[in-house]
């Protein structure tokens, strides 16, 4: 269960973090 949590967190760090590029990027 907490390994589940740790990967889920895992992604969404990895999605906002690659969001934050893209947007930095176009700015």
């Amino acid at each position: 269960m907490l390994d589940l949590l740790a990967l889920r967190a895992g992604e969404g760090a990895a999605a906002a973090a690659e969001c934050l590029v893209n947007h930095l990027k176009e700015a």
